[in-house]
């Protein structure tokens, strides 16, 4: 009795350990897909390729701009150290206060001065990643 009582609570441990680390790996999966989309579109950014960088937006960020030369005029003029920066560092991946999945990232800018860049991301029907929106603001000097 003693031994049948003991196999269902390593059993009960087992199946409660393999969610635990099978849920890790999906949030890491999806803290490096949240990255890789982040950088591709910072990448197009840096190379002017808007209509590249457009497609890497949430629904609702292409419903405010809805046309790819409105969305290139918004980061040229309101988010320049994402436009153009010379240097990155990603940070953690969080849940914001409205319950987003978002990633941190140091963006040095063109002009040299340190900023911290929020991202929040939604997960698309297909299982991808897109930008729902950024918020800047200037930190401390310190080390990219």
């Amino acid at each position: 009795m003693l031994n049948l009582l003991v196999r269902r609570i390593q059993m009960a441990l087992a199946v409660v350990l393999l969610s635990v680390f099978s849920h890790t790996f999906a949030l890491a999966d999806d803290a490096a897909n949240m990255r890789s989309v982040v950088e591709e579109q910072l990448n197009a950014f840096a190379a002017d390729r808007f209509d590249e960088a457009y497609t890497f937006a949430a629904p609702i960020v292409k419903q405010a701009f809805p046309t790819v030369e409105g969305f290139a005029t918004m980061v040229q003029r309101g988010y320049a150290p994402v436009y153009r920066n010379t240097k990155r560092n990603y940070g953690e991946t969080f849940t914001d206060q409205l319950g987003r999945p978002s990633l941190r990232v140091q963006l040095l800018g063109a002009d040299g001065k340190l900023y911290e860049a929020i991202y929040a991301l939604q997960q698309q029907e297909d299982g991808s990643w897109k930008i729902a929106g950024c918020v800047i603001r200037t930190i401390a000097a310190q080390e990219v």
